[in-house]
């Protein structure tokens, strides 16, 4: 949602901006700023508004120009997410940055601003978490309604909401999973919000960590802690709020609203709790679904390369190809000439066979025709992203963590 549709919005008002890798900046402007500003941890937006002071702007090209490596575990991605916080805070403290530096103009304040609410909103979602259970403790109500007032204000805004953001987003936010996407970082960033606000320039850069190796599950125990321990208080408050031995033998309004709410909340958190089980994986490669048919030659069958064959997918070390009608496997070991556009047939060994005769191959070739191939693969720029979110499929893969946590076929 941020690459396909925040920055081009941005770019329409004149207030996009940089985001890590994947840029091009003039030199004489950043010869003009004296390098890259080095006062934040987020460099990038620094920038960014550095030369919006000076009357220049950052264009974003709306299409996929560069594929690379992104946070790869929970921990990471939270961290990250706590570093463009806290880079966030520092710029809008900064005597030169957009909300206190002179130069700039209201629309790039009101655009600064609006990232910023962003980050400084994180705190609500885990309170939203344990607000039923702050109430069955202290008192507190999350909401001064009950529960007619809640189906009858309440919920058409929240279904208001969901479809909204499915049409403004083409398909890319679903309900359950895009709040769940922001209360994995929610407690993290809450953190650094914290720590920024006392000390906003006390914390050290941190770089995320990329490549690694991930053969087996994962299980993060300290963020899976905080979510169970948010289910294990819902769960506590609503058993408590129907069998305590002091409460009415008919439920309260009050109660009934925050039993619904503290539900809501122990399906968030269960999803999120799944999103702690990291499943195994096994390839380094980046790899493109491409679909498309090729021609292929078993090397002990001299002649012609074969018509018929489609190359499911492919990265710079391997490929599944499924083989045409009629074309007996051949044995593990052997070895394939293969066809992709814009270069000379690609010769792999058969590692593995699948059902229905889908060949697994790993590529033997030299460091020239990889490098050939790895150009052709990313300058093409097959799709490997999701264009729109499909609810049922999501929910189909969120139950097959809940029956297969551990990722084994």
């Amino acid at each position: 949602m941020f690459f396909d549709l925040f920055q081009p919005a941005k770019d329409a008002w004149g207030c996009a901006f940089c985001v890590g890798t994947g840029f091009m900046v003039r030199r004489d402007l950043l010869d003009r700023l004296g390098g890259f500003p080095e006062g934040a941890v987020s460099e990038d937006i620094y920038l960014t508004y550095g030369l919006m002071r000076h009357g220049y702007e950052t264009r974003w090209l709306n299409e996929r120009l560069s594929i690379g490596l992104s946070a790869e575990d929970i921990a990471e991605y939270c961290t990250q997410r706590a570093r463009w916080c806290l880079g966030t805070i520092q710029v809008a403290l900064l005597p030169d940055g957009p909300m206190r530096g002179p130069g700039y103009t209201l629309n790039q304040r009101l655009h600064y601003l609006h990232g910023l609410l962003h980050w400084l909103s994180k705190p609500f979602l885990p309170l939203l978490l344990i607000g039923p259970a702050i109430y069955w403790v202290f008192g507190v109500p999350a909401f001064q309604t009950d529960h007619v007032d809640f189906v009858r204000y309440g919920v058409p805004a929240l279904v208001c909401f969901w479809l909204h953001s499915a049409w403004i987003s083409r398909g890319r936010s679903l309900p359950i999973f895009t709040e769940a996407a922001h209360a994995v970082a929610a407690l993290p960033v809450s953190i650094a919000l914290a720590s920024a606000l006392l000390r906003p320039f006390g914390r050290p850069f941190k770089v995320t960590a990329k490549g690694s190796s991930r053969t087996a599950m994962r299980f993060n125990r300290n963020f899976a802690l905080g979510f169970g321990a948010i289910i294990v208080a819902n769960l506590g408050g609503i058993t408590w709020s129907l069998l305590g031995p002091d409460q009415p033998v008919e439920v309260p309004a009050e109660d009934l609203m925050n039993i619904v709410w503290a539900s809501i909340a122990i399906i968030l958190a269960i999803v999120c709790l799944l999103v702690c089980c990291e499943l195994p994986c096994p390839r380094s490669e980046e790899r493109f679904e491409v679909n498309r048919p090729t021609r292929i030659r078993l090397e002990r069958q001299p002649g012609p390369l074969r018509e018929g064959a489609t190359l499911c997918d492919i990265s710079a070390g391997g490929a599944r190809i499924a083989l045409p009608h009629g074309l007996p496997p051949p044995v593990v070991g052997s070895l394939i000439w293969c066809e992709f556009p814009e270069l000379d047939p690609l010769r792999g060994r058969v590692v593995r066979i699948g059902q229905g005769g889908m060949l697994g191959l790993a590529w033997e070739m030299e460091p020239r025709e990889r490098r050939r191939l790895i150009a052709a693969l990313f300058s093409q720029a097959p799709e490997n992203i999701a264009g729109t979110g499909d609810l049922r499929r999501a929910l189909a893969g969120l139950w097959g963590r809940v029956r297969n946590p551990d990722g084994r076929r």
